[in-house]
């Protein structure tokens, strides 16, 4: 068992239940590990079954950044006499190391940085002296400040970089293909009225149509499935002339699978066998109007059913299995919940999301991809908000499996009176904070290998008094149906970079040469994504 000590300041951080349950270790794999976080006066004391150096994550207020989650650097465990690390200055330290990896890896592609870039990297690394070495010629106070100068330097200059890297290329892209890197799309509400859950406004930027068909809403009573709803979305997208998704079919999600499937939960393999039944059946009914089919979402976090992790695997696997034998031309999606992995400190799950979906993808049974779901600023259900060089270097993890990644994005645009976290327009909040996060986060999203698609996860918010949407809130249209300024920043965007109805899928996109020289600058400038 091991521990790690820090001291906190200023004092006031981390004090509240949610921030210390946001605390978290990450090992060897950026792999987060079960750990418990006491807070003792100044001191915050995190226990660990396992033993040998990690990173220590936790959200932290920078200027101009909202609350992000940050990380330290690799740091041992204490002995028993050991003193305390300084956090604020462990936190510096894992930042300015990221920035300048950041810098030196945008240097080797020859991607232009500005002077006030390195000048501001600079900054950066003698505040972090200062607040290092502080102490020695001033108070702990004067040390911790110049830490959070750090920070908040450490933070622009990797955000300043990840911006400039996306812009180098979409405007590679531009110069390379008449296609767009990844197409946008928009996932439907639960509105059984098709012309409520996908308005027309929707498909002037977007080309894909994402429907929500999960086997509880099809089939709550057994034997009774009620197809219309689906059908009536299908028709709706023929009508309108957008491509449609469907999915995902077994949601995991507390509440998403039938309420009688709870007898089956004791026996897995008939449980196993009406999954299949209901997969084969409804990919059979759609084969021929959609193609893109997402098949299970949330199954490595769970919570449907009370099933536990090997159980929800095999399902997975099964179920995948029997999609592909209907039709082998169909792209099958697993739906990743929470990519960052933060559950796992609750000790309840054995496997990070990518071993989940790598373990599938290993076994063949069929995936074609992987969505990732980042609802940023929702609790619950929701990803505490990251740097966008957080999210840079989530999209580096994944794009190791292999396989192509459609990214599943919310943000509120809502007040704290309807259950989102408060924050600043980094976690959303209001229908203009919901727009500047899409601003400063999609063309990061839009531009990276291997995504091949952008979805937004609500179309519109539901109306009062009605069920309401999983990520209510987040919609690009009010309960009432007015327009939000998010949805004319999307239609700016596609005009920005060609996002062509007529254009095709992605999912066959040649590698771009990042070595090519480049000419003009973008048109979408990286001064988007800086504060």
């Amino acid at each position: 068992m091991g521990q790690m000590r820090f001291i906190v300041a200023p004092p006031d951080r981390l004090r509240t239940k949610a921030e210390l349950a946001a605390v978290h270790v990450v090992g060897p794999g950026e792999r987060v590990e079960p750990a418990t976080v006491t807070r003792m006066g100044d001191l915050l004391i995190v226990d660990r079954p396992g033993s040998g150096s990690a990173r220590l994550r936790c959200p932290w207020p920078v200027p101009g950044f909202g609350n992000p989650v940050v990380a330290t650097c690799s740091l041992s465990e204490h002995t028993v006499d050991a003193e305390p690390h300084r956090l604020v200055v462990e936190l510096a330290r894992g930042l300015v190391g990221v920035a300048r990896e950041q810098v030196a890896a945008a240097r080797r592609a020859n991607v232009e940085l500005t002077a006030k870039v390195l000048e501001t990297l600079g900054r950066a690394w003698g505040s972090f002296v200062r607040g290092a070495c502080g102490e020695q010629g001033g108070t702990p106070e004067q040390a911790a400040a110049a830490a959070e100068q750090s920070i908040a330097a450490a933070c622009a200059v990797a955000d300043a970089v990840a911006a400039a890297r996306a812009d180098r290329r979409l405007a590679l892209v531009k110069r390379q293909s008449s296609h767009p890197p990844a197409s946008l799309a928009v996932r439907a509400g639960e509105n059984p009225d098709p012309k409520v859950r996908l308005p027309s406004a929707l498909f002037g930027p977007f080309r894909t149509a994402a429907i929500p068909a999960g086997w509880a809403s099809i089939e709550p009573v057994r034997g009774k499935r009620d197809w219309r709803v689906l059908d009536a979305a299908l028709d709706r997208c023929e009508a309108v002339g957008a491509v449609p998704a469907v999915g995902p079919l077994l949601d995991f999600t507390p509440g998403g699978l039938p309420d009688w499937l709870l007898e089956y939960r004791g026996s897995p393999g008939n449980l196993e066998s009406l999954c299949a039944d209901f997969v084969e059946t409804a990919i059979a009914r759609i084969t021929g109007r959609v193609r893109t089919i997402e098949v299970c979402g949330a199954a490595n976090i769970g919570g449907a059913l009370g099933l536990d992790e090997p159980t929800r695997l095999g399902l997975v696997a099964r179920t995948v299995q029997v999609a592909r034998g209907v039709d082998e031309e169909n792209r099958l999606f697993l739906r990743i919940a929470r990519p960052f992995g933060d559950y796992l400190a609750r000790g309840e799950h054995r496997l990070a999301p990518l071993q989940f979906a790598d373990a599938l993808s290993r076994a063949g049974v069929g995936l074609d991809g992987v969505t990732l779901e980042l609802a940023v600023g929702f609790e619950e259900v929701g990803t505490p908000p990251r740097t966008l060089a957080g999210y840079e270097r989530l999209l580096a993890g994944w794009s190791k499996l292999g396989v192509p990644l459609r990214i599943s994005l919310a943000a509120p645009a809502v007040p704290p009176s309807s259950g989102v976290v408060p924050d600043d327009w980094r976690s959303g909040g209001s229908p203009t904070k919901q727009a500047e996060w899409i601003r400063h986060h999609l063309p990061l999203f839009f531009a990276t290998d291997p995504v091949v698609e952008v979805e937004w996860a609500l179309a519109r918010d539901s109306a009062p008094g009605a069920k309401p949407e999983r990520l209510n809130g987040g919609g690009l249209l009010s309960a009432d149906g007015a327009q939000r300024p998010a949805l004319e920043l999307f239609a700016e965007f596609a005009r920005q970079f060609a996002v062509d109805p007529d254009a095709g899928t992605h999912l066959d996109m040649p590698t771009m040469d990042d070595t090519e020289e480049l000419g003009e600058p973008p048109t979408w400038s990286g001064q988007a994504y800086r504060s």
